[in-house]
């Protein structure tokens, strides 16, 4: 997956008839309960999209989101981006009939 997160935050989970590969930040200790994070900056971007993303979309304040992969240049140590998703979000007018 790009390198991005270790393998280990990532589990192969079933949708339909194909599998994907699901970023799991952080899980609960199977003894204690407690939630233990994996890996920080996965932890950071899922709590960016679950409580920022997520309740904009809920709030239907969100109209666009750019998503940026980037990596460090090899020589200029300058961030490139290597793939960018965007998304644009329409709402239903409650209005409408």
């Amino acid at each position: 997956m790009r390198d991005i997160f270790p393998e280990s935050t990532f589990e192969s989970k079933a949708y339909g008839n194909s599998n994907f590969q699901q970023l799991v930040a952080a899980a609960p200790d199977k003894e204690t309960g407690q939630i233990e994070i994996k890996n920080q900056d996965a932890f950071v971007l899922t709590q960016w999209l679950e409580q920022g993303v997520f309740d904009a979309l809920t709030n239907e304040y969100l109209k666009a989101i750019r998503f940026y992969v980037l990596t460090k240049h090899p020589v200029s140590g300058e961030l490139i981006p290597i793939e960018s998703y965007e998304f644009k979000m329409t709402y239903d007018d409650d209005d409408t009939v």
